[in-house]
């Protein structure tokens, strides 16, 4: 038994654990292994793929389970396998990404399948910077990906194009067969309806058991219900200013080892 045992820290990645060139600071590194060295549980909650978000994570200690696709899975690193999983309802969306292709060619439409990433828009107006970041990607036609499972889907672009694509979705009244959320100013993510990080940690507290305690960490709106939902929720100093309200404390920002700083002086 160690000074953290039973104790488990959740940490969004972009924003959070990840400073704003990417990279996992050595200080963060060397705190989340002696954190597990002494008894804590350390998983990521994250947007990002299973297969993504690995990419991140050199020299960086997992033990925990971890929330993927922004709530849509629940991923154990070690054995590789998803632990839990929920879909979208292609049918009554096929609609919808059709518009999105035709009216604003511009945005770039990622949909998430258990096994790649598949980017339907076009690759010649595809941004090389948004391709390369969500690795492994590849560019598909939309028929290909209408006899897969869809976990997620992601619109990059400006934000006055996102609008009009939320406003569209909304017409069609889809609104209360998925959910949306903003997980930066140009990432719009259309998700399971009951998909949230949250919803994916009370999955992980019902393994780990009622007498863990659990700490979140995360900057934006994707992670409001993982930070209430935690038994502890934590605000990153850099955090969009509606999760700071909502959270039980607010810590320094990404850009100073905030992983670190929780571990050492909250926990």
């Amino acid at each position: 038994m160690g000074r953290y045992s039973g104790k488990l820290l959740l940490s969004d990645l972009d924003g959070t654990l990840l400073d704003n060139g990417g990279i996992v600071s050595e200080d963060n590194k060397i705190a989340i292994r002696e954190f597990i060295e002494n008894g804590g549980l350390f998983g990521v909650a994250t947007g990002r793929s299973h297969q993504n978000f690995r990419k991140f994570m050199d020299g960086v200690d997992i033990n925990a389970p971890c929330i993927l696709y922004n709530g849509c899975a629940l991923y154990d690193s070690e054995k590789d396998m998803f632990l839990d999983a929920v879909y979208l309802p292609v049918e009554r969306l096929k609609e919808w990404v059709e518009y999105c292709l035709y009216v604003h060619p511009e945005v770039m439409m990622h949909i998430y399948t258990p096994d790649s990433c598949h980017i339907v828009s076009s690759e010649e107006k595809g941004n090389p910077g948004i391709f390369s970041d969500h690795q492994p990607a590849l560019y598909s036609g939309f028929e290909e990906v209408l006899n897969k499972q869809w976990l997620k889907i992601l619109a990059y672009g400006k934000a006055d194009e996102l609008k009009e694509i939320e406003k569209k979705l909304i017409e069609m009244e889809i609104e209360d067969d998925v959910h949306h959320v903003y997980s930066s100013d140009v990432y719009l993510e259309i998700l399971p309806p009951t998909a949230t990080k949250g919803f994916m940690l009370e999955k992980l507290r019902g393994i780990m058991g009622s007498n863990m305690r659990i700490y979140a960490v995360g900057d934006y709106m994707n992670d409001l219900e993982m930070i209430t939902s935690a038994d502890v929720g934590i605000a990153m100093g850099n955090a969009n200013q509606k999760i700071k309200d909502i959270a039980d404390i607010v810590t320094v920002s990404n850009e100073e080892s905030a992983i670190a700083e929780i571990i050492r002086n909250l926990i």
